[in-house]
C-alpha cells in the first residue's frame, strides 16, 4: 500500500481538527476580547493569568511583563477595582502569583486590592477559583489575545460572564512556541 494514500488524508484530517478547534474559540470570543481600554466594560474584578517571570535562558519573559502592564493599565483606567492574580506556585522557589503581585505593586496597584490564587495551574483552575471560591459571576480576564479567547469561552461555560483585555502580543520565537501550545490546549477543551 502506498504511504501517501494514508498519510495525506490523515494529515488533512489533523489539519481540519486543529483549525476547527482554533476557530471554535476565536469565533466564540470575537465580541468579548479587546486591547482597547475604551471598549472594555467595568468589571469589579480582573483576573490576571499567570506565567513565569523568566524564560529558561534567564531572560525576562515578555508575556509576564505585558500581562502585568495590561493589568496596571486596566486598574489605572478604573476598569477594575480588584485584581485576582492566579498562577502556578507548586515548586519551591517558583511562584508566578507572587512575582506578578510584586511587579504590579511596584507599578502602583495597592496590595490591598489584590487576591492571590496560588493553585492556578491552568486556565480552567484559575476560572474555577474565581467562580467557586470567590463566588464571582463577572470578570475581566487579562492575558494575550489568543489566551483570552479560550479563557472567556471556558469562563462562560462554567457560568462566568467574562470579557478579555488583551495584553500586548509577543512576536518572538518563544511567542510562537506558546502560540503552538495554545492550539493543543484548544483541542483539549473542545474534545
Amino acid at each position: 500500500m502506498n504511504a501517501k494514500r494514508i498519510l495525506i488524508p490523515i494529515g488533512g484530517m489533523i489539519f481540519v481538527i486543529l483549525t476547527g478547534c482554533y476557530i471554535f474559540f476565536s469565533w466564540g470570543a470575537r465580541q468579548l476580547v479587546t486591547g482597547n481600554l475604551d471598549e472594555i466594560p467595568f468589571n469589579r474584578v480582573g483576573l490576571l493569568l499567570g506565567t513565569s517571570r523568566l524564560l529558561n535562558n534567564g531572560h525576562n519573559n515578555l508575556f509576564f511583563v505585558y500581562r502585568c502592564n495590561a493589568a496596571f493599565d486596566l486598574w489605572k483606567a478604573g476598569k477594575v477595582s480588584r485584581l485576582v492574580i492566579s498562577g502556578d506556585s507548586a515548586n519551591a522557589g517558583y511562584d508566578e502569583p507572587e512575582w506578578m503581585r510584586a511587579y504590579v505593586v511596584r507599578r502602583g496597584i495597592p496590595d490591598s486590592v489584590i487576591i492571590l490564587d496560588k493553585h492556578g495551574f491552568n486556565t480552567m483552575a484559575s476560572l474555577r477559583f474565581c467562580h467557586d471560591n470567590l463566588g464571582l459571576d463577572r470578570i475581566t480576564v487579562i492575558s494575550q489575545r489568543f489566551h483570552n479567547e479560550r479563557a472567556v469561552v471556558l469562563a462562560r461555560r462554567i457560568g462566568i460572564e467574562a470579557v478579555g483585555f488583551n495584553a500586548e502580543a509577543v512576536w518572538t520565537w518563544y511567542g510562537w512556541k506558546t502560540f503552538l501550545r495554545e492550539i493543543g490546549a484548544r483541542v483539549y477543551w473542545v474534545v
